[in-house]
């Protein structure tokens, strides 16, 4: 087991879409991209981070199952190359990674599955009786490494098809976007103007290139400070604290280039009053004018030794 620390703006994909780190279910295997430190070289600061879903769809490939043996619960796939490209729209920058899953395996992997692995066909739960040679799969699995490749792999999701495969990814993208929208879209502030009380900020990097049509000129919108780890205070517990400004109105929007921290857009702001935590630098959540505010989870709210009025 190793230790990381995930950067609060890292891009998390997860069932070939951008996820929450909530969103993984115990026990996923992982890809992350990062930088380690200098005793271990180990990737402990976290840039991006993927399951293997995510990673084959990305660059284009599957798993084609070669052979089945039922008694044994087990069956062998090797690496091909898909047909059709993802359903995402924005294909995440993912050139830095394990070379067992960015080149094709030279000889065909072994599968194990259990009671505990979870089947999908279409839009139905499937069973491991819908598991055919010829298919072309996309799975989730833990590995139990030796020397060399892993010499066996137990799957904990299976999708059977490409409608399965296809429907995982984008309910997982209508689920990301009404989290941003319930949580706020993450903004960095680049320039503050005090004489015409206007702020530019660059949406960080959430994974979809969609997100931009979010955003319309000359429309009015709220933002909420926020810290630099996308905490925020809310002394009321989500009921439009102190730190929430009504009413902002959107006066430009550029696009600019997506990746790297970098969400694809950038827009300009004017606001009723420049707050201290309207700074260059600094980091604010964006919201959808009148969207309701939810009850902030205790881990999205500042600690009390940091804010005396935070309720439990």
């Amino acid at each position: 087991m190793v230790e990381v620390d995930l950067h609060p703006a890292a891009p998390l994909f997860y069932r070939g879409a951008p996820a929450t780190l909530g969103d993984f279910p115990p026990q996923t295997m992982v890809e992350i991209w990062g930088y380690g430190d200098e005793q271990t070289d180990l990737p402990r600061n976290v840039l991006r981070l993927s399951d293997d879903f995510s990673v084959q769809s990305f660059a284009g490939r599957g798993y084609r199952v070669e052979s089945v043996d039922m008694n044994k619960q087990t069956f062998t796939a090797s690496v091909t190359k898909l047909s059709r490209s993802s359903p995402l729209l924005y294909q995440p920058q993912l050139s830095v990674g394990s070379s067992y899953v960015s080149e094709p395996h030279p000889s065909p992997i072994r599968f194990s599955f259990n009671q505990q692995t979870d089947w999908y066909m279409g839009d139905r739960i499937a069973s491991s009786q819908d598991l055919a040679v010829g298919q072309i799969i996309q799975a989730n699995f833990l590995r139990r490494f030796h020397e060399g490749p892993p010499l066996t792999t137990r799957c904990t999701e299976v999708w059977l098809d490409q409608a399965s495969q296809d429907l995982a990814t984008m309910n997982q993208i209508a689920s990301f976007t009404d989290y941003l929208r319930d949580h706020g879209f993450p903004l960095r502030v680049d320039q503050s103007e005090d004489a015409k009380k206007l702020v530019t900020m660059t949406l960080l990097e959430t994974g979809l290139e969609s997100l931009q049509k979010e955003w319309q000129t000359e429309k009015n919108y709220d933002l909420s400070a926020s810290t630099t780890g996308l905490r925020m205070w809310e002394p009321n517990g989500g009921q439009a604290g102190p730190d929430r400004m009504f009413g902002v109105w959107l006066k430009e929007k550029k696009e600019t280039a997506i990746g790297y921290g970098c969400g694809g857009v950038t827009l300009t702001f004017s606001v009723p009053i420049l707050y201290e935590a309207y700074r260059p630098g600094t980091i604010v959540k964006l919201y959808p004018a009148g969207h309701p505010v939810p009850i902030l989870p205790i881990e999205e709210r500042m600690p009390k030794e940091f804010d005396t009025f935070l309720r439990p």
